[in-house]
């Protein structure tokens, strides 16, 4: 690296940690997943109200408070501890000092707790017992709730319409059958066509981004990757400015522009870090197991390849090689078929935290594992098998050095 690169380098970074990063996780509301409503108690109304605006971390913290009102006035009712333990989860992922963001969690974790108590297998309560407790603790006692959790995740990654037409389901059959390129490129011609047609399209533009990842993922070519993944973050980003805090669509914009960087100079990497972790904290902050755990494979693959920007950026989110660890095991409980989770752990425990036995039991995993098992993404599977084999030739490599 060459004295100005080192220069910007630097001065890229004290601009992220000191003036853009305590601003990236700022945007407007959008629907996610929540626990259900009561309408019995007129200060539901007032929480939510509050809820909507959470982005504001004021509002945040006094809706919590409502909602732990309303535990105390309701305390045989499951629905308020849920909402508490959610908005806490919330608000301490955004707290920037790591003591008060654990103790954030612990309290959380609390709550969660209370909640299982009046409804033992409440998947909401697991949900986000289990987010809170691997930031700070062990999750295996856990595992058996968290291995039921598979059914709370949607069919498919991204919306479509409730009837879709004939083309949003032409579309969809050809997205299927993505492994042949040609399908795919069908799919993406199919939702251009969409996005140009309604530029407030949200749906289209966030298979766009999902599609043009998958083309970059297939690709064999430096250049061509680059140009799908960008074009992936453009549409991405068309989505997220129609709802800003939707998980698939920061998650898409994030991947793509992530990929993107990785493809270039350590500049362009450093230059584009601060609007990736953006992207990534509001996934964190809305559904931690979005697409079977995507955040934990983010964080994974992140800290496997990382520089010292990323590592920065992971470690102000409050996340370490541990609690990643344990993040992303948790997924593979949730959705063992997925094959991406196993491979980003196996890099992980080759190249951050220098476990080879970890990182041979993942790699084998795949290996021997059906990639039709999980016929939704056997695309993606397939994709990874190969992905293993290479890993495993690394491997061989690092043990005999």
């Amino acid at each position: 690296m060459t004295k100005v690169q080192r220069f910007l380098f630097f001065f890229i970074l004290f601009l992220f940690t000191f003036y853009l990063l305590p601003f990236t996780f700022s945007s407007a509301w959008a629907v996610s997943p929540e626990p259900p409503v009561r309408q019995d108690d007129p200060l539901w109304e007032k929480a939510l109200s509050l809820w909507q605006k959470r982005t504001e971390d004021q509002s945040a913290r006094e809706a919590l408070a409502v909602f732990q009102s309303l535990s105390q006035k309701h305390p045989d009712q499951v629905e308020p501890f849920l909402w508490s333990c959610r908005i806490a989860y919330f608000v301490g992922e955004r707290e920037s000092n790591d003591d008060k963001r654990k103790q954030i969690l612990k309290e959380s974790s609390d709550l969660c707790r209370k909640a299982r108590a009046l409804d033992p297998g409440n998947g909401y309560a697991v949900y986000w017992l289990a987010a809170s407790i691997s930031h700070y603790s062990d999750i295996a006692p856990l595992l058996p709730q968290i291995k039921t959790l598979a059914k709370y995740i949607p069919e498919r990654e991204l919306p479509y319409p409730d009837n879709p037409s004939p083309e949003w389901k032409s579309a969809l059959e050809n997205w299927d059958a993505r492994w042949e390129i040609n399908r795919a490129r069908a799919s993406i011609k199919i939702w251009e066509e969409m996005s140009q047609a309604k530029l407030e399209s949200f749906e289209a533009w966030c298979w766009l981004a999902r599609a043009y990842y998958w083309l970059g993922e297939m690709s064999e070519t430096k250049k061509e990757q680059e140009e799908l993944y960008y074009r992936g973050y453009e549409c991405g980003k068309k989505a997220v400015a129609l709802k800003p805090r939707h998980p698939g669509a920061n998650y898409w914009t994030a991947a793509n522009l992530a990929r993107w960087a990785q493809r270039g100079s350590i500049i362009r990497i450093a230059g584009n870090a601060g609007e990736i972790f953006s992207h990534v904290g509001v996934v964190d902050q809305e559904e931690p197991l979005y697409y079977f755990g995507a955040i934990p494979r983010f964080m994974a693959f992140s800290l496997a390849h990382a520089g010292f920007v990323t590592r920065k950026l992971v470690a102000l989110m409050g996340f370490n090689p541990d609690n990643v660890t344990q993040l992303t095991l948790m997924s593979i409980n949730v959705e063992p078929r997925f094959l991406a989770t196993h491979i980003a752990l196996a890099e992980f425990a080759i190249y951050t935290i220098k476990n080879k036995t970890l990182a041979q039991e993942h790699i084998d995993y795949v290996l021997n594992a059906d990639p039709e098992a999980f016929p939704a993404y056997a695309p993606e599977n397939l994709l990874d098998v190969k992905k293993a084999q290479k890993l495993l030739e690394e491997l061989k490599k690092l043990t005999t050095k």
